[in-house]
């Protein structure tokens, strides 16, 4: 999977912990009471529990599915944190798919506490892989 972590940022190491399958690193990144909040194609994700977020993000990872993380990029606005990603992936049937998201997110002592997110939705790969 590429790029490698070079960005030791608690957004991009999340991303990276979600495509590697590596659970309990991503559950490290996260607050237990992480607020968070998604605009999702076709609707928006209100959650307010760790382990419910967790199970959100790792569904759109899925374990062997993952070919390839395209682009991390993180950033700050002062004090809040952004994380933008690329992912292309495949299903048990072998249909390729391509999303990218953007969040916004703030740490604190226990992890990330708050998060807002927007995904793209996952996308159908044409055949000669044009995204």
């Amino acid at each position: 999977m590429n790029p490698t972590l070079a960005d030791p940022s608690p957004g991009a190491a999340l991303i990276h912990a979600l495509a590697g399958a590596d659970r309990d690193a991503a559950r490290g990144l996260l607050a237990p009471d992480l607020v968070f909040r998604a605009l999702l194609p076709p609707l928006v994700v209100e959650l307010d529990d760790r382990e419910r977020v967790l199970d959100l993000l790792a569904g759109w990872f899925p374990p062997g599915g993952v070919e390839e993380l395209e682009e991390v990029g993180s950033g700050t606005v002062l004090d809040r944190h952004r994380v933008s990603y690329r992912v292309r992936w495949h299903d048990a049937a072998g249909d390729r798919f391509v999303f990218e998201q953007q969040a916004y997110y703030d740490v604190g002592d226990a992890g990330i506490t708050w998060m807002h997110l927007l995904c793209t939705g996952h996308r159908s790969l044409p055949e000669n892989g044009e995204r």
